[in-house]
């Protein structure tokens, strides 16, 4: 294992300004207060601690604590979603089928206020392929997520009628659709 030379690191902060000096503890300081701890006051380094998992089929709805030595290997986002398919995901079964897995993680920056940060990976066996296909999204969504205390939502079966998943902090259902279904995104009744 290579020594770490301190004295350039130290040499490299002494040429920021005060200015410079004084935004990088304020980030640092939100990071570890407000954000790499949990609800209950415990350092999660970057992660809520629980996985939301969602059985379409039954209208099931389960919290997982997430694995400590999992969040470090995979991090986040596109790390926990593409072990999740590995470990779950048949690699013969159908794309379109109810056996195929949803996922959705942010990142384990969302939610610091840290520029750009706010990303939320999706991920499934793509119907193209047949292999792992993902995507990336932004807004408030990976934030909500992240605060209302989940890392990682895992989607599996088929719903009978149109379902919405609602999520209000640590309440989370499975509302029905039905009245949303076949309506244009600008006429939706506001909840």
């Amino acid at each position: 294992m290579s020594k770490v030379d301190f004295s350039k690191i130290a040499t490299k902060y002494e040429r920021y300004s005060s200015v410079q000096k004084y935004l990088i503890g304020y980030f640092w300081w939100r990071l570890k207060n407000e954000y790499l701890s949990n609800r209950e006051g415990k350092s999660m380094q970057g992660w809520r601690g629980t996985i939301l998992r969602i059985d379409l089929t039954n209208g099931k709805i389960t919290k997982q604590p997430l694995d400590k030595s999992v969040a470090k290997n995979f991090i986040g986002g596109r790390g926990f979603n593409s072990l999740t398919l590995f470990k779950e995901a048949k690699p013969d079964i159908d794309p379109l089928s109810p056996e195929n897995v949803l996922c959705l993680a942010p990142g384990a920056l969302t939610g610091t206020g840290l520029g750009l940060s706010s990303r939320v990976e999706v991920s499934t066996l793509s119907p193209y392929s047949g292999i792992l296909g993902d995507g990336s999204a932004g807004g408030n969504f990976p934030t909500f997520l992240k605060r209302a205390g989940y890392d990682q939502i895992i989607i599996k079966g088929r719903a009978g009628n149109p379902n919405y998943l609602w999520i209000d902090d640590r309440n989370i259902e499975l509302r029905d659709a039905s009245e949303l279904w076949e309506k244009q995104l600008g006429i939706l009744p506001k909840s």
